[in-house]
């Protein structure tokens, strides 16, 4: 017996036709009940935001690019040439006091000292060529040292360690050998005031001292400037203290003069 001959079969009608096309048609729903639609919409939606993301990244990167290459430019132009170039203080020589008929009270003469800038943590437990012979030229003292090395500077304090003043003029020549190519020591000029006629009108004379950390932030001096503190040096202070040069020098990596300077 066939299916249209079965006494329970009834033809399909077309309603009821479409209504199983239109479900056949329609699209199979994935485990988490979304659609294969829903979830090729979702993909594209993260793709958006992410080209999105990227987009606004590249403009970030070329705003930065303009900033640097066009508005800064000339400020980071100069940096860069700072990087081998430095700024060296010409130190004024004060002014002479003397007596009306010509005796030298108050002068100045050329004092040398040996500085150390200090080293890095890793470069410490290295020996300083030459270091016995350069404690015998400078005439470095024992406050001077820690375990026989040159004292590391506390930088909270201070910038650098003072090795040794006014080393002998006669030793110069030889500590220089020395030093020259060892970036954490210099030999350092700066000037000293000295009094010819000892303790002679001394009340009237005064003395001078290096220019303190107020006076370099509000007054305008450089530190190591001699500022007068009582006497004629410091009415006189003005007169006598003159003004600074700057001397602009090549330099190597190392902070050393560059030998075509």
């Amino acid at each position: 017996m066939s299916r249209a001959e079965h006494p329970l079969h009834r033809p399909d009608r077309p309603h009821e036709r479409l209504k199983r096309e239109r479900r056949r048609a329609a699209p199979k729903a994935d485990k988490k009940g979304g659609s294969k639609a829903g979830a090729i919409g979702n993909g594209a939606g993260r793709v958006g935001w992410v080209a999105l993301a990227f987009s606004l990244g590249l403009l970030g990167l070329g705003a930065r690019l303009y900033t640097l290459q066009v508005t800064q430019h000339s400020q980071y132009a100069v940096q860069s040439a700072s990087n081998f170039q430095r700024d060296e203080v010409i130190r004024a020589l004060r002014g002479e006091i003397r007596t009306r008929d010509g005796v030298l009270l108050a002068t100045n003469r050329l004092a040398v000292d040996l500085v150390y800038t200090g080293r890095r943590v890793s470069e410490r437990a290295e020996a300083i060529p030459a270091w016995d012979k350069i404690i015998y030229l400078a005439g470095i003292k024992p406050e001077a040292l820690q375990d026989g090395q040159p004292r590391e500077p506390d930088f909270k304090k201070e910038t650098e360690t003072v090795l040794a003043r006014n080393v002998p003029q006669e030793k110069l020549a030889a500590l220089y050998e020395y030093t020259v190519l060892i970036p954490s020591l210099e030999l350092r000029e700066r000037v000293e005031r000295i009094y010819p006629e000892g303790k002679m009108a001394a009340h009237l004379l005064g003395y001078v001292q290096e220019a303190n950390d107020r006076q370099v932030k509000e007054d305008g001096y450089t530190v190591g400037d001699l500022v007068g503190r009582s006497g004629l040096e410091y009415s006189l202070q003005k007169t006598l203290e003159g003004k600074n040069g700057v001397l602009r020098r090549e330099v190597t990596a190392t902070g050393r003069p560059s030998p075509s300077a």
